[in-house]
């Protein structure tokens, strides 16, 4: 308030400002911010006229009918099986089983760091989602940020035997540990850093083995790039698309992501569900053929009985 909105409308009367004042704001503001950037802002102002309103200060807010900047999201391209095994391979040993979680459970980056050992239930061969870790210290294990986010997650056998031989810390007994510090568990910040640094170096070996595959000094194949900006996240858009690959509807992808509106998980992923017109000419096509073969099958044998 005080940097973006106090320098253009502090000096007035809130019965004196109107929605074009607003609208000259905001508008003035996209010239300069990102869209999202925008609405974030927008957002703080509005609420302070309504707040205003319900105290009686004001009649009617002039935040009424406000063109807004569109947000137009970038579209989810994910990880390849070949690029989490590089990150896998390259990070640093106490975070590797994190990375493989992530991308075989779909698990948030609080979410890995809160895992207790009753939570990996091994016969059953799923985790139980319940808690997530702090951001910040203290550390603490706290609930999972929404009630859709408690959820039961069927978990690959390469995540459990990277699981298996970990064992919980003296602190809040979570299974990924800080190395020599077994009181402290790992922080989402330490996660974040090795996981960039792995990136980097995974860059780094793919670059140099294209030189050197260039120059004919190897033969060995090249290895795949991870994109700039790729982050932990990024594990959990590579879970989902192997979901959509393999078929799952909306609502399972959704309740294994712990998305409470299935919704959002489309709104994310709609992109990488197999095209719908694609689909059913496909269906159809194959129901002619069937039928085309039978027609077929019949003239043949009213041809042989004649």
């Amino acid at each position: 308030m005080r940097v973006h909105v106090y320098p253009t409308l502090g000096d007035r009367r809130l019965a004196a400002v109107g929605r074009s004042d607003v609208q000259a704001l905001v508008t003035a503001w996209s010239a300069t911010a990102a869209p999202r950037t925008v609405q974030v802002r927008y957002a703080f102002l509005r609420a302070m006229f309504n707040s205003a309103v319900h105290d009686g200060a004001l009649g009617k807010s002039p935040c009424l009918r406000i063109n807004l900047p569109e947000i137009v999201p970038d579209e989810v391209v994910p990880l390849s099986v070949a690029q989490v095994r590089a990150i896998s391979d390259a990070i640093e040993a106490t975070c590797r089983p994190a990375v493989l979680v992530g991308a075989g459970c779909g698990l948030r980056a609080s979410e890995a760091l809160g895992l207790t050992l009753d939570a990996v239930q091994f016969l059953r061969r799923e985790l139980a989602v319940r808690y997530q870790l702090s951001a910040k210290p203290p550390w603490k294990l706290v609930p999972v940020k929404t009630k859709g986010s408690s959820r039961d997650v069927p978990a690959p056998q390469f995540a459990l035997d990277a699981l298996s031989p970990l064992k919980p810390g003296k602190m809040l007994g979570t299974l990924f540990v800080r190395p020599g510090l077994e009181g402290e568990p790992v922080s989402q910040r330490m996660l974040d850093l090795a996981f960039a640094d792995a990136v980097d170096a995974v860059n780094a070996e793919a670059a140099k083995r294209k030189r050197d595959r260039k120059s004919g000094r190897t033969t060995e194949p090249e290895l795949p790039a991870i994109p700039e900006g790729t982050t932990f996240h990024d594990l959990r858009h590579t879970y989902a698309s192997t979901l959509i690959d393999g078929g799952e509807s909306v609502t399972v992808v959704a309740a294994r992501l712990g998305h409470a509106d299935p919704t959002l998980t489309l709104r994310t992923y709609s992109h990488l569900w197999p095209n719908s017109a694609d689909r059913t000419r496909k269906i159809v096509d194959a129901a002619w053929q069937i039928e085309d073969r039978a027609d077929s099958m019949r003239t043949e044998g009213e041809a042989d009985a004649r």
